[in-house]
């Protein structure tokens, strides 16, 4: 059921641009004292969120075209994805948190021009997610006309002279800065104005400025009165039978051919691979993987397209399924390769990242093949983008971090070869927790290096722990206190790099 808040209701009072604007300035003011200064990952970000998302749902009250139901549920999916934030710090799952909520954004500004989620395409969803910077950027634009100083402002004398100040201001400071060229004196005291203001203020004005610019033009769209007429996915092109049959066909060839060669690599194993290749396991599985990759995501992209174009549905269906085939086949080579790399490497937050993107996009797949066989394409879209969500808050519980850590330890100690503790250091505060319960395991000398980066950057006197609430984080609370629980071993640990003879 849609919102039926009366447009009449505003009249009374202030309209509903300039509640919009209003908000925006709360916004920028709140994020002056939550996010100034800060590492922005953690409560105070959260709490701006929050506090985003709650004016987003008063103000989408007067919108039409939003349902009651449709915003309960992007406020909470923008907050679930938000408390990632408080428990993670990985920089892999803040882009997934990010990623989540640019994606739930897009879906409420095409549900505010009148398009319902559920009935919009790939397209469609490609489309208004590039359209969210545009917005963001020159939406105040469009509430200038709108606003309803009158409501603020109630003495007609004083509504006239804030507008005369406002549009004196350009003028102002374009004369200003040809005074100062034209003369000594006068430069000399306008940058001694400027110069009285202290570099802090100047930052914080300019944060408040653009935050409240931006927030403001995202939530322009809920100023929008009506429904508008829902928008036609553009068609580029239309294929007709024998065009649908020799186009995909010779793409099909390809792959086909191409196929042929992967299937030697995934059953032949690592003699085949080196003798077929002329390449060993490491150079076999660097080589081609971040290809494969892109190989099998422009796929899923190109018979979208194809879809959208072709006129003979049988003919697409079949040709397409063996594209897809040979998809999967693709994605399977492009894994085992992984696989090998990560067998004669350690595992990263960048590989992990690589995995969960291909499971991802073969379940993408798989996905597109059911849509195909039972004609039912229409469901693919949001099918696609409920995956993606999933997959995105999958990741950040996940921990990948400590994941990888555990999974570096233990192969470490199993083939007995060096850990690269300098790396596991890196991940951040999530891995902390595993690399310090672990660390009795490690040989003396990986201890020690271990024990000095740990006291280093999280005992309770680092340089870069941090007192600000705002920067308050699970994850990183979690790393204090393992490190803290266990300090003085850590200390005596860290005394042999100090042994004569040894420089680390």
């Amino acid at each position: 059921m849609n919102n039926t808040a009366p447009a009449d209701s505003l009249q009374t009072g202030i309209n509903l641009a300039t509640r919009i604007l209003l908000a925006g300035i709360g916004l920028g003011m709140l994020a002056d004292l939550l996010l100034f200064d800060t590492e922005m990952a953690g409560a105070g970000l959260f709490l701006w969120l929050l506090c985003f998302s709650l004016a987003a749902g008063w103000l989408a009250r007067y919108c039409p075209a939003l349902s009651t139901l449709a915003t309960g549920a992007s406020i909470g999916i923008v907050l679930t994805a938000a408390a990632l934030l408080l428990l993670r710090s990985n920089a892999m799952v803040i882009l997934s948190s990010t990623l989540i909520m640019l994606t739930t954004a897009a879906m409420v500004l095409m549900q505010s021009r009148g398009l319902p989620p559920q009935q919009a395409t790939v397209e469609d969803h490609l489309r208004f997610s590039f359209a969210l910077l545009p917005q963001a950027l020159f939406g105040s634009f469009a509430l200038f006309g709108k606003l309803d100083m009158g409501a603020l402002v109630g003495n007609a004398r004083l509504r006239a002279a804030g507008r005369g100040a406002l549009l004196a201001l350009p003028a102002l400071l374009i004369f200003s800065l040809l005074f100062s060229s034209a003369d000594a004196g006068f430069s000399r005291l306008a940058s001694g104005l400027v110069d009285s203001l202290s570099e802090d203020l100047l930052a914080r004005l300019a944060l408040i400025g653009a935050v409240t610019w931006l927030c403001s033009g995202l939530l322009a769209p809920l100023a929008q009165t009506g429904n508008p007429a829902q928008s036609k996915t553009l068609q580029l092109l239309r294929l007709g039978t024998m065009d649908t049959a020799v186009f995909l066909g010779l793409v099909v060839a390809l792959f086909l051919f191409f196929v042929s060669f992967q299937l030697n690599y995934l059953f032949g194993g690592q003699e085949t691979i080196e003798a077929v290749a002329g390449l060993t396991v490491a150079e076999y599985a660097r080589r081609g993987f971040f290809e494969l990759l892109l190989v099998v995501a422009l796929s899923l992209a190109f018979l979208l397209l194809t879809a959208n174009a072709c006129g003979n549905n049988r003919v697409f269906r079949i040709l397409a399924l063996a594209h897809i085939a040979c998809v999967l086949l693709i994605l399977l080579s492009a894994l085992q390769r992984l696989a090998l790399y990560m067998h004669s490497f350690d595992l990263s937050i960048d590989r992990l990242f690589a995995v969960a993107i291909l499971i991802w996009l073969g379940v993408s797949l798989l996905c597109f093949a059911w849509c195909i066989y039972k004609d039912r394409l229409n469901l693919f879209a949001p099918g696609l983008i409920l995956s993606a969500l999933l997959a995105g808050f999958g990741f950040g519980l996940l921990n990948p971090a400590s994941l990888v850590a555990e999974i570096n330890i233990s192969r470490s100690l199993e083939n007995q070869r060096p850990l690269d503790s300098g790396y596991l250091l890196s991940l951040g505060s999530d891995a902390v927790p595993t690399l310090v319960r672990r660390l009795e395991e490690l040989p003396l000398l990986t201890r020690c290096q271990a024990s000095r980066g740990l006291l280093a950057q999280w005992s309770p006197g680092a340089s870069g722990a941090s007192k600000d609430w705002r920067n308050w984080n699970l994850s990183l609370r979690r790393a204090q206190q393992a490190v803290s629980a266990r300090h003085l071993q850590l200390q005596n640990w860290s005394e042999h790099c100090r042994l004569p003879g040894r420089r680390f």
